[in-house]
């Protein structure tokens, strides 16, 4: 691989199709957040959806290339996976969600997330 090529991973999404898709995912995130602190009392699911379609173009039998389409789309429904727990913490006069792994709280004190 040339320096300008990339493997899609997980890790690496946010530089996929010239960052578009990570600007999309951001757009919506921020409409996520801002309606959670407009609307607290509100206890309806904020969701945020990326779907991914892969669809295989074959040459002579063989695998050729992979068209890519992509959504990124947020709305108010039911809950459909994994539930997790976020933090809200004010940073820089701006709200933002955090989150801490292998189960423990992100408000504890020794993660330095307490509001400034």
């Amino acid at each position: 691989m040339n320096a300008q090529t990339q493997l899609l991973t997980l890790e690496n999404l946010g530089a996929f199709d010239d960052g578009l898709l990570a600007a999309a995912f951001a757009a919506n995130l921020k409409l996520i957040i801002s309606d959670l602190n407009d609307r607290p009392h509100d206890d309806r699911t904020r969701k945020l959806t990326l779907v991914m379609s892969f669809v295989p173009c074959a040459h002579q039998n063989d695998l050729d290339r992979v068209k890519v389409e992509y959504k990124v789309t947020h709305n108010i429904a039911g809950h459909e996976g994994r539930e997790c727990t976020l933090t809200p913490k004010i940073m820089d006069k701006r709200m933002h969600l955090v989150f801490a792994s292998s189960g423990t709280d992100a408000r504890q004190p020794e993660l330095g997330l307490e509001d400034e």
